[in-house]
C-alpha cells in the first residue's frame, strides 16, 4: 500500500511499488523439468449399459438370485477357501451390484451373448466366469437367441414361371406396373396444394 501514498493512480507509484517476478524462484524455472512431463493414457470408454426400469421381482428372478448366489459361493469356497468366505464374504468372487444387475438384465432379457454381458455388467472378471454364469441365467430364465445365419441368407430370386399354382389355361398374369403418384399436402388456411 505504501506504493499508493506517493501515486495515487491505480498502479501506484513504480519505483516503490512491488515488482512482479519472471519465475517464483530459482529452481522453477518453466524449462527445467521438462523430462518429467508424464502423459497418462485416458483408458477406453466403456459402452454404456441399458436403462432398465423398475419392477417388481417374481419367482424367476428370486431362483436366478439364489443361482448366482450360491454359484459365487462355491466359486469363493473353491478358490479362497471356506474360511474366507464366512469372513470376507462371496463378494470378492461378484459383488452384489453384478449380481443384481445381472437379475434385472435378465428380467427385461438384454443378456443374450457374451458382448451383451460385457457391456450390460463391466465385471472385471467376465473373461474368467462369465460362460458358466451366462449358462445359469439361460437356464433360468431362457432368451430366443436369433441366429445369425438366418438374418445373413440372402432371399432366393425364383423366376415367375416357377408359380406354385399356376391358373389353368397356363397363363400367369404379371403385375401392371402402375406409377403411384404421390398425394400433395393441402394448406388449411389457404387450400392450395404443395405446403401445410
Amino acid at each position: 500500500i505504501d506504493h499508493l501514498v506517493c501515486d495515487q493512480t491505480i498502479t501506484g507509484c513504480s519505483r516503490c511499488g512491488p515488482m512482479t517476478p519472471d519465475m517464483c524462484c530459482d529452481i522453477h524455472h518453466p524449462l527445467t523439468f521438462p523430462l518429467f512431463d508424464t502423459l497418462v493414457p485416458q483408458p477406453p470408454k466403456l459402452p454404456n449399459h441399458s436403462r432398465l426400469p423398475n419392477y417388481s421381482m417374481g419367482p424367476k428372478e428370486y431362483e436366478l438370485c439364489e443361482a448366482l448366489e450360491d454359484w459365487r459361493e462355491e466359486k469363493m469356497a473353491e478358490k479362497y477357501g471356506r474360511s474366507h468366505l464366512i469372513d470376507i464374504s462371496p463378494s470378492i468372487i461378484m459383488s452384489d451390484l453384478i449380481l443384481d444387475r445381472l437379475v434385472n438384465c435378465a428380467h427385461h432379457k438384454k443378456i443374450k451373448t457374451i458382448e451383451d454381458f460385457r457391456k450390460e455388467t463391466h465385471w472385471l472378471a467376465t473373461d474368467k466366469y462369465e460362460p458358466k454364469v451366462l449358462a445359469i441365467i439361460h437356464r433360468i430364465i431362457p432368451v430366443k437367441v436369433v441366429s445369425v445365419a438366418l438374418t445373413n441368407t440372402p432371399l432366393q430370386c425364383r423366376p415367375l414361371s416357377t408359380v406354385a399354382n399356376p391358373p389353368r389355361g397356363g397363363n400367369v398374369a404379371l403385375p401392371s406396373t402402375v406409377s403411384a403418384v404421390k398425394k400433395m399436402n393441402r394448406c388449411s388456411a389457404c387450400q392450395q396444394e404443395g405446403h401445410n
